[in-house]
């Protein structure tokens, strides 16, 4: 005669410390039978599906893949194929003989064990209250040779672990393990499975379709651009890129597709280069070129202190259409725009030679030329005036229309200087100075291209491409993290209890 199952198990405990994970221990049951030999075993198939999984009777929501054919939770399948992996590579094989149980299948199988009217009378745990129901459970294939025997010595590093101690078949799997597995969703929303296959296609994996690198898209999904932007970094190739981050901010595909319209690329939109408008710079680039008082051009320091015009190739041919120079992304200088046509690096080098920079050349002051650009020459003649070091100077305007350089040489043949032309103490031009052509701005010194690697926001490594925050990701469920650690009262021993007045009925 059978015990009643209302008195099935008993468990006294007089004290208690626990130093590990806490799980629900779990009801006794009887071995499950391995009646076929599944088409699908020693495979993790990871199609998804989502149920109701229970866990101390309360229900929530679960994702289930196949495990050896057999129902499993995403997580602990995970960690099963890793481990099944490793005990194969050791002439173990492990298979998986019941795994998920939906609410109706515990039932069947509670009904079966109560009224002894099916699946030989054998133990069955109340319904939802069964840890195959949670997801955390699998009954292995332990009579098979050598599986019982690799399960005790190596299970638990996998993170498996034997939780009813007269079960030789029930594992349980808490987390742990070295983690891994076919079916683990990447960052991006992916499994490893559909990562590696956009991968055989130079793509990345976005929300289950191939995104990103040589494939269309960002290559990182809305959540993982939303944290990357709370950085205030773009995102591209499932990293933090650009915006605030290193990096140009454009998958592989932008930054070709870009460059054969002649265009760079920055923060996911064609910029600079010879096409589009733009620096070619993200904001990131153009900060830490502006700490040392450079602009940025296509991903390079140009400009203002630094060497080169500051201004992109389309910049530089849009301006020159309009007859101008082009100077840190501005139209400057030449015949028709206002400035001088020269960057702070050109007037600082021509000054160290006591001569001003017109139009990236030295020019004025005691240096060949006047000093002044082409629009600047026809403003001043419209005055009735010369001009010199940028500034309308003889005839009309104060000044004597000389640059110094001028001056000194109608010095040297006894002459003043009067609008270019060197003037003898009775008014009579005597001598024309010929001062030579402008000469280039010395190139000696100056900055590098590239900004140094310090000139970033200190709160971004600026040798490395960033990483997502691992700590933004949504704690799943809403349940509790699993806790180690010793508990109640210290120094107390486990003292339990454990009557079992259950027998598996005879056969």
């Amino acid at each position: 005669m059978r015990t009643s199952p209302h008195f099935a198990s008993t468990l006294l405990v007089l004290g208690l410390i626990s130093c590990g994970p806490a799980i629900d221990l779990e009801a006794e049951e009887a071995e499950p039978e391995q009646l076929f030999s599944s088409a699908e075993q020693g495979l993790v198939t990871c199609g998804t599906r989502q149920d109701t999984g229970y866990r101390s009777g309360a229900s929530f929501p679960i994702t289930v893949v196949t495990a050896d054919g057999k129902p499993a939770e995403l997580d602990t399948a995970n960690a099963y194929a890793v481990m099944q992996a490793a005990a194969a590579r050791a002439g173990v094989n492990i298979a998986v003989v019941s795994g998920f149980r939906t609410m109706s299948e515990q039932q069947y199988l509670y009904s079966c064990y109560v009224n002894c009217s099916c699946n030989s009378c054998n133990l069955a745990a109340q319904p939802g209250y069964s840890n195959h129901q949670s997801g955390h459970a699998l009954d292995l294939n332990t009579s098979a040779p050598g599986v019982l025997n690799w399960l005790n010595a190596h299970g638990p590093s996998f993170g498996f672990n034997r939780t009813v101690p007269s079960e030789a078949w029930h594992w349980e799997w808490w987390g742990g393990g070295p983690g891994g597995g076919p079916c683990g969703n990447t960052e991006d929303n992916c499994t490893r499975a559909e990562a590696d296959g956009c991968g055989n296609f130079g793509c990345g994996c976005v929300d289950h379709q191939c995104n990103g690198i040589f494939c269309p898209g960002s290559g990182c999904s809305a959540q993982h651009t939303s944290n990357c932007g709370g950085f205030g970094c773009g995102c591209a190739d499932g990293q933090c890129n650009g915006g605030t981050c290193p990096g140009s901010g454009c998958t592989a595909k932008e930054t070709l597709d870009c460059g054969n319209v002649g265009c760079g690329c920055a923060d996911h939109r064609c910029s600079g280069g010879v096409a589009c408008a733009g620096t070619g710079c993200t904001w990131r680039e153009a900060h830490d070129c502006a700490a040392f008082g450079v602009n940025c051009v296509d991903h390079q320091c140009a400009g203002g202190f630094g060497p080169g015009s500051g201004c992109t190739g389309k910049e530089t041919s849009d301006c020159t259409a309009m007859d101008c120079g082009c100077v840190d992304h501005v139209c400057s200088g030449g015949n028709n725009c206002a400035g001088s046509g020269s960057t702070a690096r050109n007037a600082l080098d021509c000054g160290g030679f006591g001569c001003h920079s017109v139009d990236g050349r030295c020019s004025g002051g005691f240096c060949p030329g006047s000093g002044c650009t082409g629009k600047q020459t026809a403003d001043c003649a419209a005055m009735g005036a010369g001009c010199v070091d940028e500034k309308c100077s003889g005839g009309s305007a104060a000044g004597t229309g000389c640059t110094a350089r001028q001056t000194l040489d109608c010095t040297n043949v006894d002459a003043g200087c009067a609008m270019g032309q060197c003037v003898s103490p009775t008014g009579t031009v005597v001598a024309t100075p010929d001062a030579g052509q402008p000469q280039p701005a010395p190139v000696d010194g100056g900055l590098p291209l590239t900004a140094p690697a310090d000139a970033g926001p200190t709160e971004v490594d600026p040798n490395v491409i960033v990483p997502s925050p691992a700590d933004e990701a949504p704690t799943q469920l809403g349940l509790a993290p699993v806790r180690g650690g010793c508990s109640a009262a210290p120094g107390m021993l486990v003292l339990g209890l454990l009557v079992w007045t259950r027998r598996r009925r005879a056969s």
